[in-house]
């Protein structure tokens, strides 16, 4: 998976939501982690010192193993990630000043295995200290 700040930008579903494709290191994170941008891949770092990130959902793909490219897959994490938002950061995806994103398998992580797609939330004003769980931001 591609890491936040990193993405390619597919908008139309959700116009605040980005989505960009993943690599295996954004797979070690779950709900609740945050993380620190290091070079494109993410490092799990305590909420409580400075951030770029927090994950506020997670999904597996159960839709066969067949890639069904790259368009599907987006729809599919946007969509997962659209209806974790508000029951975590307490807003809903259209009032938030934050920056929600989605973070999904591309062709080859698909090929080696990978059907997570990560839903992050970052402050568009910078890193940020504390979780965003629950902020109504």
């Amino acid at each position: 998976m591609l890491v936040v700040f990193g993405w390619i930008i597919v908008r139309g579903w959700f116009p605040n939501l980005f989505a960009a494709t993943s690599t295996p290191a954004v797979n070690d994170l779950v709900v609740g982690d945050c993380y620190v941008d290091a070079a494109g891949e993410p490092s799990h770092t305590d909420c409580s010192t400075p951030h770029d990130g927090e994950v506020f959902g997670v999904g597996t793909w159960n839709g066969g193993d067949a890639y069904p490219g790259q368009d599907v897959v987006a729809r599919w994490a946007s969509d997962l990630c659209a209806v974790r938002f508000e029951p975590y950061i307490g807003i809903s995806l259209d009032d938030t000043g934050l920056s929600p994103g989605v973070l999904y398998p591309s062709a080859d992580t698909w090929d080696a295995g990978d059907r997570r797609a990560v839903c992050v939330v970052a402050d568009p004003e910078g890193r940020s200290s504390g979780s965003l769980a629950g902020s109504g931001r």
